[in-house]
């Protein structure tokens, strides 16, 4: 099963909200009660963690993926 990621939450550039680059992306395309946000911790590793929601029960950030790409595809393998 592959998803589509939308940016939810960017930089700013500015005085121009969400006018930078994306750190936080949703995947789309999950069954329903599923959510998974993939967010750039943005730290001194630069790593990338998920966030599973199930059923609007919000989990913990969890993993340490050096891409978003490999944060993607860990989730894409869990289904």
């Amino acid at each position: 099963m592959k998803f589509t990621r939308h940016a939810v939450m960017s930089f700013r550039e500015g005085n121009v909200y969400g006018s930078g680059k994306p750190f936080e992306y949703e995947l789309r395309g999950l069954p329903p009660g599923d959510q998974v946000f993939i967010n750039n911790q943005a730290d001194e590793n630069n790593h990338w963690q998920i966030l599973r929601v199930k059923n609007g029960v919000q989990g913990d950030w969890s993993g340490n993926y050096p891409t978003l790409d490999a944060a993607q595809e860990a989730i894409e393998k869990e289904y």
